[in-house]
């Protein structure tokens, strides 16, 4: 034991007898009610499958199996926003795109294996109505569509749009798909357009590589580490083609005068 000073004794008892007095409380931030934590449901058992394929300018793909005990009503829907994160790092954002289910015993357990696609595809159901973009550069008639044409898609927010000489790059004239409208801005600007995994923003850049929001490495997560969550699942393989030494280039048949000499390379 010790001696306490008469100022850690008057703050232990404002502590017990009136905390109010030295300590203020924020208002609580509740999560979304639209979004709900389904993490309990991935599968890690006998069912289990899982892949993420993700690659700039192509849809990024989610392939993942949950599994749903007799009595839960929960149905994964097709179109349903999909969220994946790797500790506190979101690495998949996309929507539902296929859910075939399979029932594995006779108590109603059910495995879903859903399919998703990543969020670029938000923009596929959305038609531009024809209009004349002349004296637009090819960024600012991709924010006038994203702001205008794409206002509903409220999951996605507008991230770096970068500047870009080309002007009238693309009229629409027959109720375009917003996507198809992108990708050709971004071909006539010398871009990419992509809708970023860790944030969930749409970006209009020049092409460049972009950091993968995840990493892959050899040290297995622990608590409160942030290990990598794909361990033992990484898989290389090569084949003959990957050795070859030399390139057989196929021409026109020699004249008839000139002998063929056979010969074998290995």
């Amino acid at each position: 034991s010790s001696v306490r000073s008469t100022s850690w004794i008057t703050s232990e008892y404002n502590a017990q007898n009136s905390p109010g007095t030295f300590i203020t409380l924020g208002t609580e931030h509740a999560v979304s009610s639209a979004i709900v934590d389904h993490t309990d449901l991935i599968d890690d058992g006998d069912h289990s499958s899982g892949s993420i394929n993700l690659q700039l300018q192509t849809r990024g793909t989610l392939d993942l199996a949950l599994i749903l005990r007799g009595g839960n009503t929960y149905t994964p829907a097709v179109r349903s926003l999909v969220w994946l994160y790797e500790f506190q790092t979101c690495i998949y954002f996309g929507t539902i795109e296929t859910n075939p289910t399979v029932w594995i015993d006779d108590l109603g357990t059910r495995v879903v294996s859903i399919t998703c696609m990543s969020g670029e595809q938000l923009f596929d159901t959305l038609l531009c109505p024809p209009a004349g973009y002349g004296g637009l550069t090819a960024d600012a008639q991709f924010s006038l569509l994203l702001s205008t044409v794409a206002a509903g898609v409220t999951a996605i927010t507008a991230g770096t749009i970068t500047a870009s000489a080309i002007t009238g790059a693309f009229p629409v004239t027959n109720y375009d798909r917003l996507s198809d409208v992108f990708t050709a801005l971004a071909v006539a600007a010398g871009y990419i357009w992509f809708v970023g995994m860790a944030d969930q923003k749409i970006y209009f850049v020049p092409e460049t590589g972009v950091v993968a929001p995840f990493s892959i490495d050899s040290v297995a997560p622990g608590p409160g580490q942030a290990g990598d969550i794909n361990f033992g699942t990484l898989a290389w393989a090569q084949n003959r083609t990957d050795y070859r030494n030399r390139q057989v280039v196929k021409v026109a048949a020699p004249p008839a005068s000139v002998p063929l000499t056979p010969s074998v390379s290995l």
